[in-house]
């Protein structure tokens, strides 16, 4: 029978066990920024090995009428958020079995256990991590003004953020669309395409795009059916259908976005280039996809007018690497569109405090959690004026908040167009490619997590 490892503390004169599972370090006290209309057992946020997470006082949290004085901090990891408990002492370590634990009946409103067991003369009880991290979150602030940590919403909360897509959020026509990250190619800004005489319905042009050819098509008209007025020049947002590339004009990308796919209402009507509608607050969008867009009957049509000459050319086929493009201070960088998790509008960050040498500069609310952010253009000397977006970069286990000046375009670079650096700008730039006749630096994350921030 395998054994169950457990991590006892002491809080309010109480024994208390946390699965090691759950437990990612202990350290001693740090120092602690505190945070405006959060809960009394809410301490603020602290920086844990360059992890920025909410400081709980395990004694209020449970009801004590004083706070700890002293101790340890116990970080630990939950679904909703990490945090790091404030215990008076760390006991030590216990190993059971299934059966020394002896089930709690919880209640509303009751202390988050779930267990009990006895351990060296005393009874211990088994702490619910997830109903604390349930718990983090804002009071009631006032107009105006916000809480850091945000309104979570336990399990409902979670479900959404289980269930989201990665979206570029296209205005066409006065309406908003949304295309999954994952059917885009690149997004350009281009002139107006060269017309074609006698082409279908829907057909802007032929456009030169890296000495090839791509058929440039109005979103408008599409969506449309024929007659909707399109923009003479802008955003083409590029996708791939059947090893062809279209090229699709928009008013314009309004960024990225995660959309609840729980709130999305497919379209079974036939013929219908929009998948289905997401309701997304008081916003609609109507979801695409290129095979909605561009049916088996106008890609018939439309290949022929996309030759697509350099298609079977090894130039070709080598990788391509999507990349957004953002400037920090006067310079243009880009990010793998793969790390980019959102694009969000900036608002003012929350100060921490941190080592002068830390990478990490703040704090940010996203979704109700805890973002840490990394003021890359204040680490690299580029400059102020990086205030207006937040790049959420990262992967599954954690995120980064970058601000930035502007967030522009994602290109398509070929890996002919890269040549790797080393350890360029303290490890951050990890290739400069040419793009459209100059160079853009491309920036790594490595160093974050290095820095034992995931």
């Amino acid at each position: 029978m395998q054994a169950l490892e457990f991590l006892i503390v002491e809080a309010a004169g109480q024994r208390f066990a946390v699965a090691t599972a759950l437990v990612k370090t202990a350290v001693t006290l740090l120092p602690v920024s505190p945070l405006p209309f959060v809960p009394a057992f809410v301490e603020g946020l602290v920086n844990i090995n360059e992890r920025i997470v909410p400081q709980l006082d395990l004694a209020l949290l449970l009801g004590a009428s004083s706070a700890t004085a002293g101790g340890e901090l116990v970080l630990v990891e939950t679904r909703h958020s990490p945090c790091a408990l404030h215990v008076a002492h760390i006991l030590g370590k216990a190993d059971l079995a299934a059966t020394d634990l002896q089930p709690i009946a919880g209640e509303d409103g009751a202390l988050p256990v779930t267990n009990r067991f006895e351990w060296q003369g005393g009874s211990v009880l088994v702490l619910d991590v997830e109903r604390i991290g349930g718990r983090i979150g804002s009071r009631e602030v006032p107009d105006g003004e916000r809480g850091l940590l945000g309104r979570l919403q336990g399990a409902e909360h979670e479900s959404a953020r289980a269930a989201v897509l990665d979206c570029i959020v296209l205005a066409v026509a006065g309406e908003r669309y949304a295309l999954a990250l994952a059917d885009v190619v690149e997004i350009l800004d281009l002139p107006a395409a060269t017309p074609v005489p006698g082409a279908p319905a829907g057909v802007e042009g032929l456009a030169m795009v890296r000495d090839d050819v791509m058929l440039v098509l109005s979103l408008a008209r599409l969506l449309a059916g024929g007659g909707a007025e399109s923009p003479a020049r802008g955003s083409v947002v590029v996708v791939e259908r059947e090893a062809v590339r279209y090229g699709l004009r928009v008013d314009a990308v309004e960024g990225l976005e995660q959309l609840d796919a729980a709130c999305l209402r497919r379209i079974d009507e036939p013929g219908s280039e929009v998948e289905g509608v997401i309701a997304a607050g008081d916003r609609l969008y109507g979801l695409l996809t290129p095979q909605r867009i561009i049916n088996p009957e106008r890609h018939r049509l439309y290949r022929p007018l996309a030759p697509q000459r350099q298609r079977q050319d090894a130039r070709r086929e080598e990788k391509q690497h999507a990349v957004l493009q953002v400037m920090l201070g006067d310079e243009v960088f880009g990010i793998a569109l793969g790390q980019v998790r959102r694009i969000l509008d900036y608002c003012p960050p929350e100060p921490v405090q941190a080592e002068p040498d830390s990478l990490v500069a703040g704090a940010v609310n996203i979704d109700g959690r805890v973002v840490p952010v990394v003021d890359l253009g204040r680490y690299l000397r580029l400059g102020a004026g990086n205030d207006g977006a937040w790049v959420i970069v990262g992967d599954e286990r954690e995120e980064w908040a970058i601000p930035v000046r502007e967030a522009s375009d994602i290109v398509s670079i070929p890996d002919s167009a890269l040549e790797s650096v080393t350890a360029g700008r303290g490890g951050f730039v990890s290739a400069i490619a040419t793009v459209q006749d100059r160079l853009l630096s491309l920036l790594s994350l490595a160093p974050l997590f290095r820095g034992g921030m995931a």
